[in-house]
Parts: structure tokens; C-alpha cells; sequence
């Protein structure tokens, strides 16, 4: 009987180990599973757009830890430097699944020693964020005078500079890309 009821407990150890390791929340954080794309830590995966954006802004001034930090502890190594510019740059991560990053780029000036722009690309596939979205979140929106044909902007004005809300050609209708720009800079 005893050999019995340690096989009944060994397999049902085994049974919650295998519910466990399908739940994500065991997984570690840095593991990515081939093809998809990165997870923000799992307090960023429940932050929608707006309280992105707002992390974002509460950042300033800007630094590669801070910004590393709104984005939900995202790695931001750096990708590319010249005599004027220092760019880090993180690929495909996901906010509530649904809020797909392409890409974000924090761009630093060397001879200014501060932030020249913080720029975040979203996925084609991404949950779509309108024009009309955007004006009930910001209703102090105005159409950029840096319009061109393929890209239409929407800016609003920050106490630290400008955020420039960008649409581009073959979805007019959906946000594409967010740059943050600081006063001095737009």
C-alpha cells in the first residue's frame, strides 16, 4: 500500500508541474520563445496606450534607465554612435497583447549631453489606435505643419516639448508611430 501511495503522490507532483510550466507565469522573463515577439515585465503588460505614453512623459529628462524602466524593464543596448548621436535602440515587445512595438529608439545627443528623440514604431499588425482615438485622448491635437504625402502627424504640446502621433501611407487610419520631442528640439 505504501508503494501505492507514493506513486500517486509522485504523479500528481508530476501532473502540477506540467500545469505549472504551461502557466507564464513561471517562465523567466528574459526567455523569448523563437519568433515571438519580447514581454514586458508583468506589470507593463497590463498598461494600455495612454498609460504607456504617460510613463513615457513622466521619464523626463530622459535616460536609458529611464526610459528602460517606463517600458516595463525593456533592454535598451546601444546600436549605433557617431561623433553627434548615441542610439539605443529594443525590437517586438508587447503591451496587453493586443499593443504590438516594433521598435523603439532612444536617440541621446553626445555634445548636448540630453535626449534629441525618443521614437516608438508599432506593428502594421498591432491593435489599431484612430485619428478619432487619439482626439478623445488628447484633445488638444493639431495637424503638424511637417506633413508630407506618405506621413500625416498629430501633435500635442507637453510642459517638456511635443509628442508627434504619426500615420503612415497605407494605414492612414491607424497609428503607426510616437516620438517624443523635447523642448529645444521640435
Amino acid at each position: 500500500m505504501k508503494k501505492s501511495g507514493s506513486t500517486i503522490g509522485w504523479f500528481c507532483a508530476v501532473c502540477l508541474l506540467l500545469i505549472f510550466a504551461d502557466n507564464e507565469s513561471i517562465a523567466a522573463p528574459d526567455a523569448v520563445p523563437a519568433g515571438k515577439p519580447a514581454q514586458a515585465s508583468s506589470e507593463s503588460k497590463k498598461m494600455g496606450f495612454v498609460e504607456l505614453v504617460q510613463k513615457l512623459e513622466a521619464a523626463d529628462p530622459w535616460s536609458v534607465e529611464k526610459v528602460s524602466e517606463a517600458l516595463g524593464g525593456i533592454s535598451l543596448p546601444l546600436t549605433y554612435s557617431n561623433e553627434y548621436i548615441l542610439s539605443y535602440t529594443a525590437n517586438n515587445f508587447i503591451y496587453e497583447n493586443e499593443l504590438l512595438v516594433k521598435k523603439v529608439e532612444l536617440r541621446l545627443s553626445i555634445r548636448k549631453n540630453k535626449m534629441a528623440r525618443l521614437i516608438l514604431y508599432l506593428n502594421e499588425n498591432t491593435k489599431c489606435i484612430t485619428q478619432n482615438n487619439l482626439k478623445k485622448m488628447y484633445p488638444d491635437l493639431y495637424s503638424s505643419p511637417y506633413n508630407s504625402e506618405d506621413t500625416f502627424y498629430l501633435e500635442t504640446k507637453r510642459s517638456w516639448g511635443l509628442i508627434s502621433f504619426g500615420f503612415k501611407e497605407g494605414r492612414f487610419d491607424c497609428l503607426g508611430s510616437i516620438v517624443f520631442i523635447p523642448k529645444g528640439e521640435e
